[in-house]
């Protein structure tokens, strides 16, 4: 996973490669549209479809990003010849989220 390939490649080469991943997952959060970015932590993301904005649609546009987030990684790994597992997990309802002290992390 994501250990072993931050191991076998140098701190730059991975900072370019999590950059390419998340502008490319970027770009299709803007094509599906009401996705926010809540938070990227290394090689994960977490992300929300509609959050405070009605989004009827919310379970399909989280399925189609997962969707486009799985194609993204697969591109990207045969490109560089590196192997990339991806996992994605959905959940569809309400949430409830704060910042929590006083800052954004």
């Amino acid at each position: 996973g994501f250990t072993k390939l931050s191991a076998e490649i140098s701190a730059d080469e991975l900072i370019l490669l999590l950059n390419a991943i998340y502008t490319q997952l970027d770009r299709a959060s803007n094509h599906i549209g009401k996705i926010w970015k809540v938070d990227t932590i290394g090689d994960c993301l977490i992300a929300v479809v509609g959050g405070s904005v009605d989004c009827e649609d919310h379970a399909s546009r989280s399925l189609f990003y997962s969707c486009c987030i799985i194609r993204e990684v697969a591109h990207i790994a045969q490109r560089i010849k590196k192997e990339m597992d991806v996992r994605v997990g959905v959940h569809s309802g309400s949430v409830r989220a704060s910042v929590l002290g006083n800052l954004m992390p």
